[in-house]
């Protein structure tokens, strides 16, 4: 690694040479950035893990990027200049990256212990993680400027953040050889919509976090559907047009979910880490839905609306426990779709 090629990725945090490893320093940082995403990660079998560990820290370096309070063009700089450091030490020059949130500046005064970590992988999974990074990397590059005006461009944009990411996991199945060949080809057909599944309820749930830091991405079609806009969204006097837009949004959403439920049927039954690694995040996922189905602190409360502590142990209780079960997977599934399903509001 040469001296000095990150020293500018956070002008902020000044840290000492740690005596960890750069892959202990991966997974401490980790549960730091997401506790969540780190418990499931770790369960999965080695050294899938590590490959997962280091494709996670690489999205959530290009989201940092896409989120600072850079230039657009050197967002776009930065952006691309990630895919290009990944099996490049000497590509470009430092990152600098400013006004991040404080979850991540660990994470990000130390990227090259990712690059390092990253390195070490065997190199089908290089292959698969650079093809990801740097397709998520320039459809990030490409949205900075662009705001989401139809469901087209909400999908267009699901797809470099999230659908990218389901396309990736699948191949990292088949390279350390959790499924064959057949099956990745199978899982293929549903991974994208997995990711976009998970995306869009994200999305959904995180309007005014977001655009409290500037960004929509709700479509402005259904905003004005609604008798609504950008600039209104927020508003206490637009609530039930905010609720009308979540209808809307639900409706959108439920088959992308029904999708990521057929490819956790698809993945084999003996592989009971891999289940639950897909199974916890996507009924998280719709149980989030369902909480924030008809509930107006989506656009009204300071924090986002969340599911409960006990309910997400419980999730992720009977994802383990059953899934083994296509047909009780089903049976769960079809009861939160059959909530997501009914519209709550009717407009004035």
């Amino acid at each position: 690694m040469k001296p000095g090629l990150y020293a500018g990725f956070v002008a902020t945090v000044a840290h000492s040479e740690p005596a960890e490893s750069a892959a202990q320093f991966c997974w401490r940082v980790l549960a730091d950035v997401s506790r969540s995403f780190a418990v499931v990660i770790r369960q999965l079998p080695h050294p899938l893990n590590d490959a997962v560990m280091v494709s996670y820290l690489l999205c959530r370096i290009a989201d940092s990027v896409e989120d600072s309070s850079l230039s657009l063009p050197e967002k776009q700089i930065q952006l691309r200049r990630l895919a290009a450091v990944l099996d490049d030490e000497s590509a470009g020059g430092p990152f600098s990256i400013y006004s991040i949130s404080e979850t991540y500046r660990e994470l990000l005064a130390r990227p090259e212990a990712v690059f390092e970590t990253y390195r070490g992988l065997e190199p089908g999974a290089r292959v698969a993680i650079h093809a990801c990074v740097a397709e998520m990397c320039e459809g990030m590059a490409e949205w900075t400027d662009r705001a989401i005006e139809t469901i087209d461009d909400q999908n267009r944009y699901c797809y470099f953040v999230a659908g990218v990411v389901g396309k990736l996991l699948t191949e990292l199945f088949y390279v350390y050889c959790q499924v064959s060949r057949r099956i990745a080809d199978q899982l293929a057909m549903h991974a994208v919509e997995f990711g976009l599944a998970l995306q869009k309820i994200n999305i959904l749930r995180d309007v005014r976090a977001d655009m409290q830091e500037g960004r929509c991405y709700w479509p402005e079609e259904l905003l004005r559907k609604h008798g609504t806009s950008r600039a209104e969204l927020l508003d206490t006097g637009k609530t039930q047009a905010a609720l009308s837009v979540i209808d809307d949004l639900m409706s959108d959403v439920i088959p992308y979910c029904a999708r990521a439920l057929r490819y956790i049927e698809l993945l084999p039954v003996a592989k009971l880490k891999l289940r639950s690694f897909c199974a916890i995040p996507l009924f998280m996922a719709t149980a989030t839905a369902r909480v924030c189905h008809g509930n107006a602190d989506v656009v009204l409360a300071d924090s986002p609306v969340k599911i409960s502590r006990s309910e997400a142990k419980r999730i992720v209780v009977r994802s383990k426990l059953l899934r083994w079960c296509n047909p009780y997977l089903r049976h769960w599934f079809q009861g939160d779709v059959q909530a997501l399903s009914k519209p709550q509001h009717t407009r004035e």
